[in-house]
Order: C-alpha cells, then sequence, then structure tokens
C-alpha cells in the first residue's frame, strides 16, 4: 500500500485501458500466447481481473487449448480430485512451485495496445500436499462464464492498481513483502 504524494506509480506500472463494463474490471481485448514459441491460444479475448476469486477461468476453446498443449508435458499425470482435476507428478514429490518452472512455460496476455501481462507457472499451478503440480486454470464454460477471469492464484506477487478516474488498471511484479515493484525509481 502507498499513502501520499511521494510515490509515483503511474510511471511504474505496465497499463492497459478498461472496458466500459460497470460490473467488472473488464481489460481490454488480447491474445493469449504460450512458452517461447508463442503458440497462439487465443486472439481477440475478453479478460476480467477479480481478486476475489481464487482460481483463473478460461473460457472454450481457449481454456481446451491451454489443456491440448500443458498435457504434453513430459511429466505423468496423476488422478485428481473434484477440485483439480488435472495433475501431473515428476520423478519426486514437488516441494515447492519453483519446482514446476522448467516444465511449463510462461502465459502471456499481449494486449492491443503493445503491452504484456505475464503470467508464470507459479501463479497457474498449485502444489498439492502430496507433492504433484495441478493446473491452477480451470474450464469457465462450466460454470457459465461468457468472459475469461483472471483470479487471485494469477495475481500472487502482483501489484494491481485500479484507476477508475483515469479508466486503466495498471500491474507490476513484485519480488515480495519487503520489495518494491520491478522498475519502480526513487521518487
Amino acid at each position: 500500500m502507498f499513502i501520499g504524494k511521494n510515490f509515483d506509480y503511474s510511471r511504474c506500472l505496465t497499463w492497459v485501458p478498461m472496458l466500459n463494463d460497470i460490473s467488472y474490471y473488464s481489460l481490454t481485448m488480447a491474445e493469449v500466447v504460450y512458452d517461447d514459441q508463442e503458440q497462439l491460444l487465443g486472439s481477440n479475448q475478453a479478460f476480467v481481473l477479480d481478486s476475489g476469486t481464487t482460481n483463473t477461468y478460461f473460457v472454450d476453446p481457449l481454456y481446451q487449448q491451454l489443456l491440448s498443449l500443458v498435457t504434453k508435458t513430459p511429466l505423468q499425470k496423476t488422478p485428481g480430485d473434484e477440485g483439480y482435476r488435472h495433475c501431473w507428478k515428476g520423478t519426486k514429490p514437488f516441494n515447492s512451485i519453483s519446482d514446476i518452472r522448467s516444465y511449463f512455460p510462461t502465459l502471456k496476455l499481449k494486449f492491443r495496445e503493445g503491452r504484456v501481462m505475464e503470467i508464470p507457472p507459479d501463479n497457474y499451478f498449485i502444489i498439492r500436499e502430496i507433492g504433484d503440480a495441478c493446473l491452477g486454470i480451470f474450464n469457465g464454460s462450466d460454470i457459465k462464464l461468457s468472459f475469461n477471469l483472471i483470479g487471485a492464484i494469477s495475481m500472487q506477487n502482483v501489484m494491481v492498481v485500479y484507476d477508475n478516474e483515469q479508466q486503466k488498471i495498471g500491474w507490476a511484479r513484485v519480488a515480495g513483502c519487503s520489495n518494491p515493484p520491478v522498475g519502480i525509481c526513487a521518487p
């Protein structure tokens, strides 16, 4: 939290315009790419940010495209549960979310304005107590969503600013609670 006039957050964040939707904090349309080869999962996708929702939801066919690529991992598929249906295990149990970074790529939301929101695997997978990694993005069509929803799992370690006056949303990755957002200059 920043209070006062000494912090100019506007120059430190990546900004995109909000869509005129009074019900949600909606981002402008984006394309979604997967991995360094930037395989296109979907274009012209609408996204809503909702930190009050735990998981992230993609609607069909975006969800199916993501699932088809994620399942190509060399890890062994494991039975999920009613909460997390798509899980994988390594040769030994995963102890930390950082253990999966070499198996799953960063998702990128590329906005028309040339801005990019990166969602690393840390922010779309969870590690269960038994040591397997489970996909934390769900099929939004199953719960009748007509838009993609970025939930709290995908906003971990990200500072998000909703500027209602200027009708824009900004974000910056943070390294931890004691560190300022990446790219912040002294006031």
